[in-house]
């Protein structure tokens, strides 16, 4: 997702500031099932993938739990829609053989001047 929206909160959850730009996919698959998947994968150094499965929870702003996750960033950062909270059920990683290797450059900054 980029730019510093992540935040763990405890040993099974796990929350992110979701932004405009990227579709509204996860917010309609939590309601439609309550299923959701973080997928991280390494892009450099040893091959590795990384998921965390477990139900879906989307926090919507002007709401109490809204004013509560919110604390735990720094700032609620500009196109900021919802925080999407994953409930962890399960951790499970695989070998990654096929991610290729990529290059981090530097943070996208369009969406903070729109």
């Amino acid at each position: 997702k980029g730019h510093d929206c992540l935040r763990i909160l405890d040993e099974k959850t796990v929350c992110y500031l979701d932004m405009t730009g990227s579709g509204n996919e996860t917010s309609a698959h939590a309601a439609e099932n309550g299923r959701i998947t973080f997928m991280w994968c390494a892009f450099e150094g040893p091959p590795r993938i990384l998921r965390l499965y477990g139900e879906g929870e989307v926090v919507l702003p002007d709401t109490e739990r809204w004013n509560e996750l919110k604390n735990h960033f720094a700032g609620v950062l500009p196109g900021t829609r919802q925080i999407v909270v994953n409930h962890v059920k399960r951790v499970q990683t695989s070998c990654g053989y096929a991610v290729p290797y990529f290059d981090y450059k530097e943070d996208r900054n369009t969406l903070q001047k729109w």
